[in-house]
């Protein structure tokens, strides 16, 4: 099967972009698989890309220019035509440049949605690039898949499209990178960006209000955004609080192997990467009950608070999963081969490459 991936980027990094990566590097051991990574912008040897060629990938970057570029269209056209792909798997905003190309009538086209569409995410229906995304859902120029059930539920909702059975293929993470660490120090580890959905602050206030009973708790948050610097404050004047904020780390991995639980506050969320990685290194999911996160924390990988989020409610379960930490983890072990299994890469290309089957 010839496949051809295409995201605008791989560099930043998001949950989008490092799915691909994993992808691509997965489909790479595959002899029943031709791969070509196509990248719309530049954005020189990033550490990602670099990894993914390491991995034996072929990537194409075509340069493209902010807003409407023909250019990048044209040069879209001719990889496409020299590669003669089998099935072309988008992400992200790659829909106009396909379109542009006239690629979308010659190849059939998988498109995936990694997050709930909503007036939060994508702004008004009514916009024209919600529009021209609704129309081609209708007339069938590109399949749509689903990274959760509630993204899928969403998009029918959002899209005006009830009578869509929009097929689920849920995110998976490269087993080997993650796996049990011999050493927990970190107590809560918080990973993602500084942004007011996500709601580091709370976090923050509820360990403030967990030391009170437990003074040696600790927390490290991970990440970058807007609010860190205010978040930096926060702790800086509450200096016999243990808590640690190192940024955006390449070692995410380490960290998560250190961690006892990892802790969400969002206000919503698709199909959280950082989750199944938790899954995988075997760190107990502290979260709330929104988006696809029920889609994929059970009983003996986390426990789920209600929405919305509330410091109370927050608060509860990091103190209740703190008290009973060895129960929890001997619950994990017991399911922990079965619970890693399910959330592994190895799984989520299965279920693309059995998708595609169904459109050629």
């Amino acid at each position: 099967m010839r496949v051809v991936e295409i995201i605008p980027s791989l560099f930043p990094v998001g949950g989008a972009e490092r799915l691909v990566a994993d992808l691509c590097q997965t489909y790479a051991n595959k002899a029943e698989v031709e791969l070509l990574l196509i990248t719309l912008y530049d954005y020189g040897k990033n550490p990602i890309e670099v990894q993914t060629v390491q991995a034996g990938v072929k990537v194409l970057s075509l340069g493209k220019k902010k807003g409407l570029d023909l250019r990048c269209a044209k040069k879209l056209k001719a990889a496409l035509s020299s590669f003669r792909p089998d099935i072309i798997h988008a992400h992200l905003n790659t829909l106009v440049t396909l379109w542009l190309s006239g690629c979308l009538s010659k190849y059939p086209v998988v498109y995936t949605f990694h997050t709930l569409a909503s007036e939060s995410a994508l702004g008004s229906p009514k916009r024209i690039r919600n529009r021209f995304t609704r129309k081609l859902i209708r007339r069938k120029k590109i399949h749509v898949a689903a990274i959760s059930p509630l993204v899928a539920n969403s998009l029918r909702t959002y899209y005006r499209l009830p009578e869509e059975d929009f097929p689920i293929v849920l995110n998976g993470v490269p087993l080997d990178r993650y796996g049990l660490g011999e050493e927990k120090t970190i107590d809560f580890l918080y990973v993602g960006r500084f942004v007011p959905l996500k709601n580091p602050k709370m976090i923050l206030e509820s360990i403030e209000k967990i030391a009170s009973d437990a003074p040696n708790v600790s927390l490290t948050m991970l990440g970058e955004g807007p609010l860190r610097e205010e978040c930096q404050r926060w702790a800086a004047e509450r200096s016999q609080l243990n808590i640690s904020l190192p940024g955006a780390v390449p070692n995410v991995n380490d960290y998560l192997k250190s961690a006892h639980f990892l802790v969400l506050a969002s206000n919503y969320e698709g199909n959280p990467m950082v989750i199944n990685e938790a899954i995988a290194s075997g760190v107990f999911v502290i979260a709330p009950r929104v988006g696809g996160i029920p889609d994929i924390v059970t009983e003996s990988t986390g426990m789920l608070f209600d929405a919305p989020p509330s410091l109370d409610g927050l608060c509860f379960a990091m103190d209740s999963c703190l008290k009973n930490a060895d129960a929890i983890h001997q619950k994990q072990m017991a399911s922990f081969e079965k619970d890693s299994a399910r959330v592994s890469i190895d799984a989520t290309a299965k279920g693309y490459l059995e998708l595609f089957g169904r459109y050629l």
